[in-house]
């Protein structure tokens, strides 16, 4: 690998490396306390069975009458053996008994062996809060982490975290069919590797169509990481050894035709004091622009821009946008770098804060007639 890669590599490696000091003491001086105002907090709910009995109860939605009381479900299947498949949902506190609103699943990012939905207590759910404010029902979720198990088992955790948002998302007043997909590192590299399969295998999976993907400093191409022999200390662990692997784990090189990550419409956000992964998103634009563009995604990244321009004009400013294609936009956080651009969400000034409520207010249900 040239020098100049290698050279840029290389704080990569220690960032990720010191992640539990360095990065989490970043995390803890932008959201010291996670501000729930106006946001209702369901910890530790399981996406896989996990044969705690508490777990058997279901939490029905809240209809025009309050809170409904919670009702037995059918015996659950045989316990998972990995408890770490669990969720928090944030729902907004005004919520009933409105019209099913857009829904937003967050994963968090460490290399793929590192991490988890609340760490530090206050990192990633400021994400979960963050969305329900802007009035979405927000799912944080956590995965088995390499490791113990590989990248390929990481992409089946998140197909299940989907398939029960398919399933139960209308319990916490959300709309499956508006879904927000949004990742960070690690965790937006396991979001686009399954939205690069086959449409027509998620949908047996029961994974519902993504209505937007907002990816932050994404993972994209694996292979470009691994052949740097700074880059393999991150690799190692969850893609093994096999440059063949690592080609196939990077969605900016292999995805399958018919894929809902070519018809779904994209923002790659990186931070601008990040390391190389805006390479990693053109090359996902350079490798998709073939494609016919799904007018539905045009439509979407119009409105959410016109959105953003009008509601937050000076995050606009600060949300550099490289390229806008059809369905695909790439774009810079000023004055960002690889940790903050997730651990400055729900901050007042933040753009991809700003980003976020667009995409989501454009998703939402119009009011209802005016009697």
């Amino acid at each position: 690998m040239a020098a100049p890669l290698a050279a840029t590599l290389e704080p990569l490696v220690r960032a990720v490396l010191q992640a539990g000091s360095q990065v989490g003491q970043v995390a803890a001086s932008a959201v010291r306390k996670l501000d729930m105002t106006g946001v209702w907090h369901f910890p530790d709910l399981p996406y896989l069975p996990d044969g705690d009995p508490k777990h058997t109860l279901v939490r029905r939605r809240r209809g025009e009458n309050g809170c409904q009381a919670c009702a037995p479900a059918p015996p659950p299947p045989p316990p998972h053996p990995n408890p770490p498949n669990n969720q928090d949902v944030y729902m907004p506190s005004t919520q009933c008994p409105r019209a099913f609103r857009p829904v937003g699943v967050f994963l968090h990012g460490g290399a793929g062996r590192r991490g988890d939905k609340n760490w530090g207590f206050t990192r990633y759910g400021n994400v979960g809060a963050a969305a329900a404010r802007a009035g979405a029902p927000a799912i944080v979720a956590n995965y088995r982490l390499a490791p113990g198990v590989r990248a390929s088992e990481q992409v089946r955790d998140v197909g299940a975290v989907m398939a029960w948002v398919g399933g139960h998302a209308h319990r916490y007043g959300g709309d499956a069919s508006r879904t927000v997909w949004v990742g960070h590192s690690a965790g937006a590299h396991l979001l686009a590797a399954l939205a690069a399969q086959p449409a027509s295998s998620l949908a047996a999976a029961r994974v519902p169509p993504p209505a937007a993907a907002l990816l932050l400093s994404a993972v994209l191409n694996v292979a470009r990481l691994g052949a740097s022999p700074v880059g393999k200390a991150l690799v190692h662990p969850a893609f093994g050894d096999d440059p063949a692997a690592w080609r196939a784990a990077s969605p900016a090189i292999t995805c399958a035709p018919g894929a809902l990550l070519r018809t779904t419409p994209l923002w790659l956000v990186n931070a601008a004091e990040d390391f190389h992964l805006h390479d990693d998103a053109v090359e996902l634009a350079d490798a998709l622009a073939p494609a016919a563009p799904h007018p539905a995604a045009v439509a979407l990244q119009g409105a959410a821009a016109a959105a953003l321009e009008r509601d937050a004009p000076a995050a606009a400013a600060a949300l550099h946008a490289d390229d806008r294609r059809a369905g695909i936009t790439l774009a810079t956080v000023a004055g960002a770098n690889h940790a903050t651009i997730v651990s400055n969400i729900g901050r007042a000034d933040d753009p991809t804060t700003a980003l976020l409520r667009a995409i989501i207010s454009t998703l939402q249900p119009p009011p209802p007639p005016s009697p």
